[in-house]
């Protein structure tokens, strides 16, 4: 399955995209197991549901960061896991948002490409 590289270059994006607004992000390579794992989760749920919205994998990112323990903090504690993305996509600023739109626009394309390619 193609979910580990469409992962990998999502997280490649956002890095990308997160350095222009200011934030640091670590390349796939240096994320923890279960960072890397909640990206997949998030391809996943977005090859799953090839109808999903940006307010979706929010949500989905949201009840998987609830299931592992997480709250809502003003900045990313990890020691509390705290994290001020822990509210409705709606209460995001906007560049959180674009950050989910890019997410789902990216799976979706990519998987239509190695689908087209033939790739798995």
């Amino acid at each position: 399955m193609h979910t580990t590289y469409i992962a990998r270059i999502a997280n490649e994006i956002n890095r990308v995209y997160a350095y222009c607004i200011g934030q640091e992000k670590s390349k796939f390579e240096q994320l923890k197991p279960e960072e890397i794992e909640n990206i997949k989760i998030g391809v996943k749920f977005c090859l799953a549901n090839p109808t999903t919205t940006p307010e979706e994998i929010h949500a989905k990112w949201r009840e998987t960061k609830l299931a592992a323990g997480w709250s809502y903090g003003p900045i990313i504690n990890l020691h509390l896991k705290q994290h001020p993305n822990m509210i409705n996509f709606y209460n995001l600023p906007i560049s959180e948002r674009i950050k989910d739109h890019i997410f789902v626009a990216l799976v979706k394309e990519l998987n239509n490409l190695f689908q087209q390619l033939k790739i798995s």
